[in-house]
């Protein structure tokens, strides 16, 4: 493959990855508006399980349960509602602080909103389940923060590429792969930074602090690639 094919086969790829994080970027405001719109909603005054506002609901725990899904475990905890035999489960979101801490027996309290159990709470301790909103903005921001540099990275190589010829110089060559390099370690911030994270600004911020570093290291590069190309050749002896 020429030069010239792999700059153009760079550059689709970069962009099909750029439009990917604008798709789930896309996604983050309308999860944040649900995480809002949880936060705040109202304790329902009939009872009601189906609406927008909130109903807590005591319940006895059964058991705990961890189930082996494919690479990950799901954790779910069995329960009986108060007033009823029926014994139900739901998926927590991990495993802390409430999961590890209840055994068959203890006393929880289950909080609904639109119908389903969205936090389970054991004494002080909370936590959500996994079909609570709280954590909704994570995984699109994730591989949103995963997908954008690298595909910006990729692209940047493929313009390189295409602009400069075979016979650069291998500072100058060099530029493309330097190109590449950054946004891939952009890659490795921002994912683990979305994932560990307590919100989205402390995401965006933890992905932010990796700059300094990055272009500290592309400048000294930038200084050690122009001195290369600037000093002058050594003349054999003799000649």
């Amino acid at each position: 493959m020429t030069r010239s094919r792999r700059g153009l086969g760079c550059i689709v790829a970069g962009l099909l990855l750029v439009l990917v994080a604008a798709g789930l970027f896309a996604a983050v405001p309308g999860a944040l508006a649900n995480q809002r719109e949880y936060a705040s909603a109202p304790a329902c005054p009939d009872g009601d399980r189906s609406g927008s506002c909130t109903t807590s609901v005591p319940a006895t725990v059964t058991r705990t349960d961890d189930e082996p899904h494919g690479r990950s475990v799901w954790h779910w905890i069995h329960y009986t509602e108060q007033g009823s035999d029926t014994v139900r489960r739901v998926r927590m979101a991990g495993t802390r602080p409430v999961f590890d801490t209840v055994r068959g027996g203890s006393e929880v309290t289950l909080t609904y909103w639109k119908g389903e159990i969205r936090t389970v709470r054991a004494g002080a301790a909370t936590q959500e389940t996994h079909a609570s909103p709280a954590e909704d903005w994570r995984w699109p921001t994730a591989f949103g923060l995963l997908t954008l540099p690298f595909g910006l990275g990729v692209l940047l190589c493929g313009l390189w590429l295409r602009s400069h010829p075979a016979s650069t110089t291998p500072p100058a060559r060099s530029w493309g792969l330097i190109g590449f390099l950054a946004g891939a370690f952009l890659s490795c911030v921002g994912f683990p930074a979305a994932m560990l994270s307590s919100g989205l600004p402390e995401a965006l911020l933890f992905t932010a602090a990796g700059l300094p570093p990055l272009l500290l290291l592309v400048t000294l590069y930038a200084r050690r690639a122009h001195r290369r190309t600037t000093e002058p050749a050594l003349t054999a002896p003799g000649t």
